[in-house]
């Protein structure tokens, strides 16, 4: 099975950063994107999600793309919703076995049907069992040859068989030594042995012809047990009552002997007894099928670690009574407010993509949500110092007038609401700036943090870049900058041990990233 692809050393590091915060969310993420990017974004957050052992529901604008998705993924388990009037048929032939009609209602039509076969043949396997249980009486009774009649005991043959013990065991004693002697084998124990002993080998000869002297005895006094006729035999009717049982499925006996009638009595009841246990096993399961085939059909369903469909797919057995641990919108743009709340009950984890430039529902909570601590405003940098606080009043720094520091009202406040910097700016100097002028400390990361073993440091390998620059934020504190799409993001920030603990360490940190923690917008850069 191939890998679904991810994020790579290739991937712009504004898209990794993007992909790093929206996995990082916990309820709602939005992502402002033109259609053109937002297919490949979404295969990315689909394979870092399966990797993390989460299961995605993704739901789009349009049929086509859900249908793209489908195939795309089809070899790693998903399963196309369909949405009402949607039906397998209408798929693309590529797809149409992972509907959701296929792998849900269609498995179960399939497991009945499988069901049902299996209790019909069990039922005639236990119908032809009973039916023949009178023929092996029958079969008893008319059997050519009865039990064998054995031969009084021989006692002269009992002294022929002891006899022929004890010589075959002399001779298997002289054998090393004749062998050895006739080999000429001089560094042998064995040789020197027969050496003083020159009468072994005509003992061994002697010995030799009385053993084969004791066998023609005992073949002349055999008394094997010999089969005689009984009375009662009629081999017509034998070989009629096993064409009977072969008839029946069953296995006749291979010899007209009461041994062999039993053995095949005793095989016959074996398989009538697992018939039986089949029929059992197989009349439940059907019962519980037919009980509630729904909830048997949710559980094919729900094995699927991938669920895709149209925003309309809302109301199919997969998805409305599916449970996922992430839901992904794409074309969140045309979605109505009817779908918007349809979706919202799957699940609270969501990533919403689309285009929010417009009127509709997702564009209105777009720009509610969407206040970035950082953007770029006419090519200047800007940062948000108090992002509740609209601006109301302008004035350039004094003595850095091409610095503008904007102020406004939070609340019953009248705060620095935001700094504008000159576009020519560079990240780390605007963020140097802050924290020498304004002792702001504004910490951006993206993705999980690492905290190193060998010093007191912390990094984000996601934001990783050979631009990156080390500015002071602090008494004994440095951030190490990186520039994504023209805005800054953390990369690492280093503590002097001197100064610091590492539980202080952690506690600054977490205070000073909890402002871009709390960012729920991205803008996924063309």
């Amino acid at each position: 099975m191939a890998e679904l692809h991810g994020p790579t050393e290739a991937s712009p590091p504004g898209r990794t950063a993007t992909l790093a915060a929206a996995l990082a969310a916990n309820d709602r993420f939005w992502i402002a994107a033109r259609a053109e990017g937002r297919i490949e974004f979404v295969e990315r957050l689909v394979a870092a999600l399966l990797r993390a052992g989460e299961r995605p529901l993704v739901l789009t604008a349009t049929a086509d793309t859900a249908n793209r998705l489908a195939e795309r993924w089809r070899e790693h388990g998903a399963v196309r919703a369909l949405a009402p009037g949607e039906s397998a048929s209408d798929l693309p032939a590529a797809i149409a076995d992972v509907a959701s009609s296929a792998v849900g209602v269609g498995r179960v039509d399939e497991q009945r049907a499988r069901l049902a076969e299996s209790v019909r043949e069990a039922a005639a396997r236990v119908e032809a069992s009973q039916r023949a249980a009178g023929v092996w009486e029958r079969l008893r009774a008319v059997r050519c040859v009865c039990a064998a009649h054995g031969r009084p005991p021989n006692p002269e043959r009992a002294r022929t068989e002891s006899e022929l013990r004890s010589l075959r065991e002399e001779l298997e004693s002289l054998t090393p030594l004749v062998a050895a002697k006739q080999a000429g084998n001089v560094f042998s124990r064995s040789f020197w042995k027969a050496t003083f002993h020159g009468e072994l080998v005509r003992r061994a000869e002697d010995l030799e012809r009385r053993i084969r002297q004791a066998e023609v005895e005992l073949s002349a006094n055999d008394d094997t047990p010999l089969p005689v006729p009984c009375p009662a035999g009629d081999p017509q009717e034998f070989d009629r009552l096993c064409g009977e049982l072969r008839a029946a499925g069953l296995v006749p006996p291979d010899a007209p002997t009461v041994e062999a009638i039993a053995a095949a009595q005793q095989a016959a009841d074996g398989d009538r007894q697992e018939a039986e246990a089949r029929l059992s096993y197989a009349s439940k399961t059907l019962a519980d099928l037919e009980s509630d085939p729904a909830a048997l059909a949710v559980q094919h369903l729900n094995r699927a670690p991938i669920v895709v469909g149209t925003m309309a797919a809302v109301t199919d057995l997969a998805i409305k009574r599916g449970t996922f641990d992430r839901r992904i919108l794409e074309g969140a743009e045309s979605v109505t407010e009817t779908e918007w709340e349809a979706t919202t009950s799957t699940t609270e984890r969501t990533i919403v993509l689309g285009d929010f430039t417009g009127d509709g529902p997702a564009a209105t909570r777009w720009r509610r949500e969407h206040r970035p601590q950082w953007l770029r405003d006419d090519g200047r940098l800007v940062v948000r110092l108090a992002p509740d606080a609209e601006a109301v009043r302008s004035e350039p720094l004094a003595d850095r007038p091409d610095i503008e520091l904007q102020f406004g009202h939070a609340g019953d406040a009248y705060v620095l609401a935001a700094v504008r910097f000159p576009a020519e700016t560079t990240v780390a100097d605007a963020k140097a700036f802050l924290a020498a002028h304004l002792d702001e400390v504004l910490l951006v990361p993206f993705g999980p943090a690492r905290w190193s073993a060998d010093e007191l440091a912390v990094a984000w390998p996601t934001l990783e870049s050979d631009d990156a620059v080390w500015i002071e934020v602090g008494t004994g504190v440095c951030e190490r900058v990186v520039s994504v799409d023209g805005l800054p993001a953390t990369a690492a920030v280093r503590f002097d041990s001197a100064r610091w603990s590492r539980e202080a360490a952690e506690a600054w940190v977490e205070a000073n990233s909890r402002a871009a923690r709390a960012r729920r917008t991205a803008v996924l850069a063309d």
